[in-house]
């Protein structure tokens, strides 16, 4: 009885981890399908669900599991949009939404991509960080950052060129070339 508890307790442990580690980026994926941040949260939390239930039929190889969720995701998303064409009538068959791999590809991409950044950003020095992410998560101008943070504009250009030279530090090169890659596309 000791040792089914104590594998109960780390199987508890390993899907806290699995799920700290995907959960926003099911969410952020989810999102590109569907576009809704509300229903994006509620699949992915159908993901993990889906995925306690069935831990037991999927390898315990992390790939394995990252695989398993983004497939569960893309089949929930698309089920969704299933459903919202058959409650909303008025919509042709034309108007169904197509995705093809490439598609889901992107997405998964891209959000993995987007991980590694925010993480980045995240690990950037106080001041350095919060001018980052008005700048380039919530899009304000040097002035409002400044006005916002009550500080010069030249020490908010100071702070983004030094969270550019810290971030082009932290992330890979492939990470980086495959963000702009995707933002212009």
């Amino acid at each position: 009885m000791k040792n089914l508890l104590q594998d109960n307790l780390k199987g508890n442990v390993v899907f806290k981890e699995i799920f700290a580690t995907y959960y926003a980026r099911i969410v952020y994926f989810a999102f590109q399908i569907i576009g809704d941040r509300e229903e994006a949260e509620d699949i992915a939390q159908d993901t993990f669900v889906n995925f306690w239930s069935q831990k037991e039929n999927v390898s315990q190889h992390e790939i394995a599991i990252k695989n398993y969720l983004y497939l569960t995701a893309k089949n929930l998303c698309l089920n969704h949009i299933r459903h919202n064409n058959v409650v909303k009538e008025y919509r042709t068959k034309n108007q169904f939404p197509v995705f093809d791999d490439t598609d889901i590809v992107n997405a998964i991409v891209s959000s993995e991509i987007s991980s590694r950044i925010y993480q980045a950003i995240e690990t950037l020095p106080g001041q350095c960080r919060e001018v980052t992410r008005m700048a380039y998560i919530h899009g304000l101008k040097n002035q409002e950052i400044a006005d916002n943070l009550q500080i010069s504009i030249n020490s908010v250009r100071a702070h983004k060129q030094r969270a550019i030279q810290l971030l082009r530090d932290k992330l890979d090169k492939k990470d980086l070339l495959l963000m702009i890659i995707f933002e212009k596309s």
